[in-house]
């Protein structure tokens, strides 16, 4: 009970004066760190695991790209994005995801307790549904890649 605690709380800190990008990587990264699965299946569809990809306790944004939209045909991805605090019907609405690369630059901890400044991106993408209702999802972390290992930053 204490995991999603703290999660909630990094997301509602960061949420407060950055944006929607950052809090949502900074919960992500958090959650993973504690290995908090129920609080990463809320969010992501892709994991960071702490004794493979190793910890990452703070990161800067880089670049974010324009988002860009295409038809919604990943029903999974799209029901994570809405489903809060209910579930919606996505048969009733006509919709489209929307996707941004987040490129981030941040000091990874590897398992085997070296540190390296790694540069990755974060694909995130939401659901924006039309209907009797315009429903805009929240972003769900898609994707990371290694993006290189970071010299003089």
């Amino acid at each position: 009970m204490k995991r999603p605690l703290t999660v909630a709380a990094a997301f509602l800190l960061t949420g407060c004066s950055t944006g929607p990008e950052e809090a949502i990587l900074s919960s992500f990264f958090a959650a993973a760190r504690l290995r908090d699965n129920t609080a990463l299946a809320s969010i992501a569809a892709v994991g960071f695991e702490p004794n493979e990809q190793g910890v990452i306790t703070r990161f800067t944004i880089t670049s974010v790209s324009p988002g860009r939209r295409k038809p919604l045909i990943d029903r999974r991805i799209a029901e994570l994005s809405v489903e809060s605090p209910h579930p919606v019907d996505l048969g009733m609405y006509n919709g489209e995801m929307e996707t941004k690369d987040v490129t981030i630059a941040a000091p990874v901890k590897r398992p085997n307790g070296q540190i390296s400044d790694r540069r990755l991106v974060v694909t995130v993408e939401r659901a924006i549904l039309t209907g009797e209702t315009e429903i805009v999802g929240h972003w769900v972390i898609t994707a990371i890649k290694e993006g290189g290992e970071l010299v003089n930053w």
